[in-house]
């Protein structure tokens, strides 16, 4: 019966640690809302105009690609001087 029920532990334990693997890699995404006191034409325009984001935003920047529904792109997130990543990501949708 111990035989039987090490064989459990063990096949518990590769499930817990295969989860948690599958966990850390997933897919990631980022969401984030705000309310702005201003026209949505105005925010849209806003938000749509990449060449003109270091202008608002320093922490991100478009390098490669184009921001539209199926697009993949690349982008450059600055957190400081010594944290800089580029990250790629597609475009699953696009909302005014």
């Amino acid at each position: 019966m111990s035989l039987l029920t090490s064989k459990w532990f063990i096949a518990l334990a590769i499930l817990i640690v295969l989860l948690v693997i599958l966990f850390f890699r997933g897919k990631k995404s980022v969401h984030h809302e705000i309310t702005i006191n201003a026209s949505q034409q105005k925010v849209w325009s806003t938000l749509t105009e990449m060449d003109k984001y270091p202008e608002w935003n320093s922490v991100m920047e478009l390098l490669d690609g184009e921001v539209k529904e199926g697009a993949t792109v690349k982008y450059r997130f600055t957190q400081d001087p010594e944290n800089i990543s580029e990250i790629p990501a597609k475009i699953i949708r696009v909302e005014p």
